[in-house]
């Protein structure tokens, strides 16, 4: 699938508010392949990157009504991604029951890699 420009992007987002999946399979077909890059490349795990890649999906779909507003659709999918491979390594550090301090403490240095590599592909998005 080709690479939609920004104003495709918020077109496709205003025909998903109203409802259209069709419209909607158009962007789950331009984003399936970044975001699965994008969120391997966070937990290096492909089972994990399955089950985020349908819980952003599920997101956008579940608040369509809301996307009339987003101004960057890419950077608004990205952060739904981050927030939740965020979610999911809570959750790894819960069940495994990890000392909570240090459950904190390494959660919180994901979090900032996390955070510093969105941050890098933003950077690289824009030139």
């Amino acid at each position: 699938m080709k690479h939609l420009t920004p104003y495709e992007e918020k077109l496709l987002l205003g025909e998903i508010s109203g409802g259209s999946e069709k419209a909607f399979r158009v962007l789950y077909d331009a984003y399936f392949g970044r975001l699965s890059a994008y969120i391997f490349k966070l937990c290096k795990s492909p089972v994990m990157t399955e089950e985020i890649i349908q819980e952003v999906f599920l997101k956008i779909w579940l608040n369509r009504t809301t996307l009339v507003e987003v101004e960057i659709p890419e950077a608004y999918i990205l952060s739904i991604a981050r927030n939740k491979v965020i979610d999911h390594l809570r959750r790894l550090a819960k069940d495994a029951n990890l000392d909570p301090d240090f459950a904190e403490k390494f959660l919180n240095f994901v979090i900032k890699e996390v955070i510093r590599h969105h941050e890098q592909i933003a950077a690289d998005l824009k030139g």
